[in-house]
């Protein structure tokens, strides 16, 4: 009989590890103001590199270098510690943080940051998708330095909907300036005549316009 209950117990306790919700990820994760202060120490190639290794508890062979910056893979999360931008633009350093897993949801991210300072809502069909559109959302905390980026596929012309439980793929962070400055860093390498349909936060996710492109119709 006893072991007719170990085999049940066990199966119960394997089952309930299946089927356990991953837990969210933290505002110290989102935040992640130990790597953001890396902005602003001037430090060597050895020292920065060794330093990402502590804070990610890797090993040092696993923080790569390259002539752009550094980049690391922990947790599901990739990193990157951009020191030299694409095409030859001249601005300060940046890090970018990609969830490969467990994303944070969009409400978490207010949760840890507050309401976003403005939005650029973009609903389109990128080539090579198969007429399978996409929803890009990017929200801009200006005074922090963070933009957090939400891409998302719909249905032709259904768009996902936006209630807070979107999952946020990235987040970038820049050492905050003037507001003008801040924004010119965090949207470095969007087009102007994106940049130009950048709207102030509405207050909720029921009021955000969307902006629909002729490819995703």
């Amino acid at each position: 009989m006893y072991p007719r209950i170990t085999i049940f117990l066990l199966f119960a306790l394997w089952l309930f590890g299946c089927t356990t919700t991953p837990s969210p990820r933290t505002c110290a994760e989102i935040l992640a103001p130990d790597l953001r202060a890396l902005l602003t120490q001037p430090l060597s190639t050895k020292e920065t590199r060794a330093k990402i290794a502590s804070l990610y508890d890797l090993p040092l062979d696993e923080v790569g270098v390259s002539s752009d910056g550094f980049g690391w893979r922990k947790g599901g999360i990739a990193g990157n510690l951009i020191t030299e931008h694409p095409f030859g633009l001249k601005s300060p350093p940046a890090i970018s943080i990609e969830f490969k897993e467990r994303p944070p949801t969009t409400q978490q991210v207010l949760d840890c940051l507050g309401a976003p300072d403005t939005y650029l809502y973009w609903y389109h069909a990128p080539p090579g998708t198969g007429y399978r559109p996409i929803l890009d959302l990017e929200l801009y905390f200006v005074q922090q330095g963070i933009r957090a980026r939400v891409a998302q596929l719909g249905e032709r012309n259904q768009p996902p909907r936006l209630d807070g439980t979107n999952p946020v793929v990235d987040l970038y962070y820049v050492q905050p300036d003037s507001r003008a400055k801040t924004m010119e860093e965090l949207t470095l390498l969007i087009p102007s005549e994106r940049k130009a349909k950048i709207k102030p936060w509405p207050g909720s996710w029921q009021d955000i316009v969307i902006d629909i492109d002729p490819s995703a119709r």
